[in-house]
Order: C-alpha cells, then structure tokens, then sequence
C-alpha cells in the first residue's frame, strides 16, 4: 500500500499532465463510439480524482484533532465529488468531449473543476498550519 501511495498515484498523475500536455493526438481516440467518449476526457477525470486521493492517502490525519478530522472528512466529500465529475461535466456540457455551446456552461464547469482542484491543496495548507502550530505547542 505504501508503494502505491508514494509512487505509483503520482506517477500516473504525472503520467496524465503529460498526456493532456504533450500528446494531444492521444486524446481524440476514441473508447466508447456510441457514447462518442473519447480517451482525453477519461484521462483528465482520472487526473481530477488522483489529485484529491493523493492527498487523503498521503497526510497522516490525527483522530484526536477535530480540525484535522474536519479536513479529513471535506477531503472525502471532494474525491466523491471527483467520481462524479465525468458525469456532472457531461450534465453540463452535454455531450462527453466536454465542448461548450454557450459561456455559462463553460463558466460553471471551470468553477466546479478548479474547486474540486484546490480543495486538496487548501487542505493541504491548512493540514501544515495545524502542524506547525502543535510543533510551536510543544515548545
């Protein structure tokens, strides 16, 4: 379990940038022809849910801090919002390549994706916070 914790989940985040990044031709292909899904789209959710599970197996969470079983818990709503976000960006794109027909549909799911993005890093900060601040405690 470690192994998958420390090296295999951030490779195959850095697996997905580079793919999304660096081999664009990939992302057309095509997985399911008669839902039209393509790869990039499965890639890129895959990336939205790995960044969030990084980070919940990653930080050693406290039962005895409240604060710190606050964000374990925000941090288990939003890798569940993750597994969602493929089928809620359908919702609001309407259709799996995740084009946009009009600005407000875009403007939503630029928000719901960077949302679901930050949380684990705001987390993360916080979790350092909290850290520092019972190094400081001790002292």
């Amino acid at each position: 379990m470690r192994y998958i914790k420390i090296v295999f989940v951030p490779i195959l985040i850095f697996a997905s940038i580079y793919i999304l990044i660096y081999q664009p031709q990939i992302l057309e292909i095509p997985v399911f022809k008669s839902l039209n899904l393509p790869l990039g789209s499965l890639i890129s959710w895959l990336l939205v849910f790995l960044i969030p599970m990084f980070f919940y197996l990653n930080l050693g969470f406290r039962s005895d801090s409240k604060a710190q079983q606050w964000l374990k818990i925000i941090l288990k709503v939003n890798i569940l919002v993750s597994l969602l976000w493929g089928f809620i960006s359908y919702l609001i794109a309407g259709n799996w390549n995740f084009i946009f027909t009009n600005n407000t549909g875009l403007m939503r799911w630029i928000g719901f994706t960077t949302i679901i993005v930050i949380t684990p890093l705001l987390i993360f900060l916080f979790w350092v916070v909290l850290k520092l601040i019972r190094l400081f405690q001790k002292e």
